[in-house]
């Protein structure tokens, strides 16, 4: 027994190393268990994905067990026997070790959370196939619906899109994952931080916090069998420990062909009648990168640039009669329109403290609106023109946030900030030019003053000045806004908000030059200009169930001194002019649902109807006042079916009649279907898309009536299409998170 002692006690030491990828991609911080006899060794694996066991002792007669965890996959195991002293074991998870897991939702926690500034909503990926992108998701959202490709609010409220409190374009929502996302906050009223000026609703998104390095990205294709339809879409986001970049490019092209005619009848028994076909195609293009460095672990710098415009251009051949010219006469109109606009920006944040944060801003942005127009007809008079606006705009800015504070021992945040803009507007066909100077400061406090009542408070004051060679122009606005939020108990919620905003006309509205649209009519702007002011107050009531979200909303608006577009005459031409005669209000109601039906199908929905009243006091206004009411409604319904592997939708929106002052605009129901799956391990999404299901949305028809001034004007546009998209992802599954709030000016008009 003594002799044999030695043999059952024998024992050898081993190195064992590997690296442990997803699908090929390094993963950090991945578990890694070593069983060598009774013993257990631990380790992570680290930055590059390498891991490391140095010196494990085991006894002749053992076998080694490798296990490697990590979070949302199944663990891989790997039986070593008779071990070598140096030993090499990679391991590589794939899609197939996925655990097929429910989100968890931890008893007691809302899926939406209401507060009197925003109320946000928690996003389960698990209601959506894979690779179901952003721009779908919003469609589910409660209150939101999706017109046009532009994100709404409560029916009636344009929104500007953030990730992570960076503004995005519809394109980039088309390159994040549902997945990826972990709630959407909805700001109906939005305060001085996203700038004194905004008039709309800010949709935040933010995305779930990763903390491996990634590469990966998509390619993505569409094709249409009408209108010349194609598009590209390649996406790239990259993280390697402190850094983040991420970029995208997108290109569209298209074809359209426009029916436009215009009946006109005046006092004094002036009238014009006109019919044109124009075929115009062209293209939208967009690019945008973003780069978040992680500096310290107090200090971040993100710096982000966008670039985008459109170029469509086209010959309208048409045929004119008027009183001058009482036989037929024909003319064309070589046309183009051109919009660019780019900016860079840069937001350095430090961590003063816990809960205290510092932040420093700069901004540069430019737009350039052109269009180009050869107005002929067969008498051979002919107008031509080139007419450029350009706005070069300069910002910096200062910001101070306290996210957890007492005011009055009540909990609170605090976040305050000063902002200087420098604009310069310039025009190709003039000297003319402004030099515009803002010095904008605002606060706003966040106070729960009890569990049930809880307060938005935020001022905001803007001195501005106008000055060129002839012009010094200086004037002053206080901006409050509020919003006051009471729970009554069982989610049962009431909102009453408030803001008063600005807006200032853009470089093009303020442009003299005229742009001749047809023999009949043309557009111009008007240097004289000057801000408007705008009202808003709402009462809101929501109510939640398990499986059912209801909200009405009571709204009124009111604009004084609106930059109203008004039809004025000059030498029998009509001009379509801007001015600041006007005063604009409108009321409304809205009701929001969203809920599951049948267990299967998302509804979500939003109907409306609001009065609108329109008023101009210009004595050369043709239309002096127009009122009427408007009916809105958006939808959605969505499912997952076969295994729910494929995600079929309908989705929707209508809103008419449209009133301006000039006119009454009837419009009709605009419908598409989708259907997308997965194949080839989910590396490849396929789409096929129906738009403008039956062509309904074709016409529009814009009718003119005051006194003796009478136009009928009927616009046919076809845009129905079938597409096809493919869209390949490629690398890991990973998040890019960008954290700070970039410069926002949305104090003037651009136009789109």
């Amino acid at each position: 027994m003594l002799l044999s002692a030695p043999c059952l006690f024998a024992q050898q030491t081993v190195n064992i190393s590997g690296k442990i990828t997803i699908k090929g991609a390094i993963l950090q911080d991945a578990f890694i268990e070593l069983r060598a006899g009774n013993a257990l060794n631990y380790t992570i694996s680290g930055k590059t994905g390498e891991y490391k066991f140095t010196g494990i002792p085991v006894p002749d007669t053992a076998s080694l067990t490798l296990k490697v965890a990590y979070v949302g996959y199944k663990n891989l195991y790997r039986e070593i026997k008779s071990p070598d002293k140096t030993l090499v074991a990679d391991f590589d998870f794939q899609d197939t070790d996925a655990k097929s897991l429910k989100e968890v939702v931890v008893t007691g926690q809302k899926k939406e959370q209401v507060s009197a500034y925003k109320s946000t909503y928690k996003i389960n990926s698990k209601d959506f196939i894979r690779n179901t992108k952003a721009n779908t998701v919003l469609k589910t959202v409660p209150d939101l619906s999706v017109q046009n490709n532009k994100v709404i609010v409560g029916g009636t409220t344009p929104a500007r899109v953030f990730i992570n409190g960076i503004e995005s374009g519809q394109e980039e929502l088309k390159t994040i994952n549902a997945d990826d996302i972990d709630r959407v906050e909805v700001i109906a009223n939005p305060s001085a931080s996203y700038d004194a000026d905004f008039t709309g609703a800010v949709v935040n998104i933010i995305l779930k916090e990763r903390k491996e390095s990634f590469i990966k990205g998509t390619l993505e294709g569409t094709g249409g069998v009408r209108n010349e339809y194609w598009s590209l879409l390649p996406s790239l986001s990259f993280k390697w420990d402190w850094l983040i970049i991420k970029s995208y490019y997108s290109y569209l092209h298209n074809r359209q062909h426009i029916d436009y005619r215009l009946d006109r009848q005046m006092d004094d028994g002036l009238y014009y009648n006109q019919h044109s076909l124009r075929s115009v195609a062209g293209n939208q293009q967009s690019s945008g990168t973003k780069i978040d460095a992680t500096l310290s672990k107090r200090s971040r710098l993100n710096i982000s640039s966008e670039l985008s415009g459109y170029n469509f251009g086209g010959i309208a051949n048409g045929i004119y009669k008027d009183t001058a010219t009482p036989d037929t006469a024909q003319f064309s109109n070589n046309s183009r329109e051109k919009r660019n606009s780019w900016y860079i920006a840069a937001v350095y944040s430090y961590d003063l403290q816990k809960s205290r944060k510092f932040y420093i801003k700069g901004k540069y942005f430019r737009y350039t609106n052109t269009d180009l127009y050869s107005l002929a007809n067969e008498s051979g008079k002919e107008e031509t023109g080139n007419v450029s606006s350009k706005t070069r705009e300069i910002t910096g800015e200062m910001d101070y946030e306290v996210s957890e504070t007492k005011l009055l021992n009540k909990p609170s945040t605090f976040y305050t900030g000063v902002k200087y803009v420098q604009r310069r507007f310039s025009f190709s066909n003039t000297d003319f030019y402004i030099n515009q100077h803002l010095v904008n400061t605002f606060a706003e406090a966040n106070v729960d003053w009890t569990p049930k009542f809880s307060t938005m408070a935020g001022l905001a004051f803007e001195n501005t000045r106008n000055v060129n060679t002839t012009l010094s122009q200086h004037y002053n606005f206080w901006l409050p806004t509020l919003n006051l939020l009471y729970h009554f108990g069982n989610r049962l919620d009431a909102r009453l908000a408030y803001s008063r905003k600005i807006i200032r006309p853009s470089a093009n509205n303020l442009n003299n030059a005229i742009v001749y649209l047809n023999p009949g009519l043309a557009f111009k702007g008007n240097e004289n200009l000057m801000p408007q002011a705008r009202d808003y107050y709402s009462l809101t009531v929501s109510k939640g169930y398990p499986k059912l979200n209801i909200a009405f909303r009571l709204s009124h608006e009111s604009v004084d001194h609106a930059i109203i577009e008004t039809y004025n005459v000059s030498d029998g031409l009509v001009i379509n002019t801007m001015e600041n005669a006007g005063k604009q209000q409108s009321t409304g109601v809205v009701a929001s649902v969203r809920t599951k039906l049948f267990k299967l199908i998302t509804a979500n929905s939003t109907s409306g109807i609001s009065y609108n009243t329109f008023g101009n006091q210009s004595p050369d206004a043709l239309v002096k006042s127009n009122e009427g009411w408007t009916f809105r409604q958006g939808c959605y319904l969505g499912a997952s079916v076969l295994k729910e592997k494929v995600a079929l939708s309908l989705s929707g929106f209508y809103n008419a009649p449209v009133y301006s002052l000039n006119s009454r605009m009837i419009t009709y129901p605009s419908f598409s279907l989708d259907a997308e799956t997965n194949i080839f391990k989910d590396k490849l999404m396929v789409r096929l898309s129906y738009q403008d299901i039956f062509a309904w949305g074709t016409v529009s028809k814009e009718n003119s009536r005051y006194n003796y001034f009478n136009q009928a004007i009927v616009f046919r546009n076809n845009t129905s299409n079938l597409l096809l998209t493919l869209s390949f992802n490629f690398g890991k599954n990973f998040n890019d998170r960008f954290n700070e709030a970039n410069i926002q000016n949305d104090d003037i008009i651009l136009k789109q």
